[in-house]
């Protein structure tokens, strides 16, 4: 590798793909699994926020700086927890596509929603960016006004050193898409638009 370089990969979200996308893990491909760390939790495509159990998987040689490093920052998940996240890891099998499917359902309804407006078009995940900047405001300013809309959206400022103010996030991960119809309705009003 022309830099040697070492990946460290969050994989929180990895399996959350719409479109028929399917997961290509950068440790697969040539040259990579010796320089490729991989971080793994519970939290998110499980459903298990707030259980606090993750893995990391990596080279041998990385891994006595890894368990120093989370000696030192990781607290042992209760026993519970862990058979818990076993459990679920091993009915994810059975239980990811239909939820995939709906987070899919979801993201294409707040894409609807939100129609003509400047937001990126999440290929995974749970959440997509509106670029506010294109109205002359801030994702903050957006933010506050959408709260007198009954919208609750997450401002992007600290989540980046550049374009970071320039973006709003809506979460549509736990949303049913009856709640996520007229979305748009009340973006527009809370932009003037």
């Amino acid at each position: 590798m022309q830099h040697d370089l070492t990946l460290i990969l969050d994989t929180a979200m990895e399996r959350l793909l719409y479109d028929g996308r399917q997961v290509i893990h950068p440790a697969g491909l040539p040259g990579m699994a010796e320089r490729t760390i991989t971080v793994g939790s519970s939290a998110k495509e499980l459903r298990m926020i707030g259980w606090r159990v993750g893995w990391t998987v990596a080279p041998e040689a990385y891994m006595p700086d890894l368990v120093a490093v989370s000696l030192a920052n990781v607290v042992v998940p209760v026993g519970i927890a862990q058979d818990a996240v076993a459990t679920a890891l091993e009915q994810s099998v059975h239980t990811l596509t239909p939820y995939v499917s709906e987070l899919q359902r979801r993201r294409d309804t707040v894409l609807d929603e939100l129609k003509g407006l400047p937001v990126g078009v999440p290929a995974g995940g749970w959440s997509l960016l509106l670029r506010t900047s294109d109205f002359g405001i801030d994702g903050q300013t957006l933010s506050r006004r959408l709260l007198s809309h009954r919208v609750c959206a997450t401002a992007m400022q600290g989540w980046g050193e550049t374009h970071d103010a320039q973006y709003l996030r809506f979460v549509f991960s736990n949303e049913p898409v009856e709640r996520l119809r007229g979305l748009g309705n009340k973006v527009r009003a809370a932009l003037g638009a």
